[in-house]
């Protein structure tokens, strides 16, 4: 690959005299840029994937980005998640768990949890979820979004009742 930067060389009347042509090879600029498109993409692929719950969320807690498995689990359409957080879709019981180890992750004391814990759906259903979360930190260590991953669990922890109660 081959950048072209050309510049016209005028006489004293302004008229194209010559053209000068100055060719840097891009090879390498190419290459990249390709690679960079293949990694969105399969990123891309990876977070479209339904096998579960995929959101990218803000340290204030809003839902950046979600893919369709969890707008069908949550029963939003991503448009309305992006205008909420997951604070107002939290069980009221299980909320303070989920903030105890948000806010060790902003302190820096972890990176990363992992829980159980209750979503209310649009229509007023509850559903059990194992939340995996994981932050992004900027350079100076604060916490650029997090990563979070959702898996329905509710038709599980319903026989784990079951089984208690018999």
């Amino acid at each position: 690959w081959v950048a072209w930067s050309n510049k016209p060389i005028l006489d004293d009347a302004g008229r194209v005299q010559e053209i000068l042509c100055v060719g840097t090879d891009a090879t390498e600029r190419r290459r990249a840029q390709e690679a960079l498109l293949n990694s969105e993409k399969r990123f891309r692929s990876y977070f479209e994937l339904p096998i579960m719950g995929i959101a990218i969320t803000s340290p204030e807690k809003g839902w950046i980005e979600v893919n369709d498995a969890l707008s069908a689990m949550l029963g939003y359409s991503r448009e309305e998640l992006q205008h909420m957080t997951w604070v107002e879709l939290s069980h009221p019981e299980d909320l303070a768990a989920d903030l105890e180890q948000f806010e060790r992750v902003l302190s820096g004391e972890i990176d990363n949890y992992i829980l159980d814990k209750r979503y209310v759906r649009k229509g007023g259903d509850v559903i059990w979820t194992n939340l995996a979360v994981r932050c992004v930190r900027k350079q100076d260590g604060t916490v650029d979004y997090f990563v979070v991953l959702l898996q329905d669990i509710t038709g599980r922890r319903g026989l784990e009742q079951q089984l208690q109660q018999a």
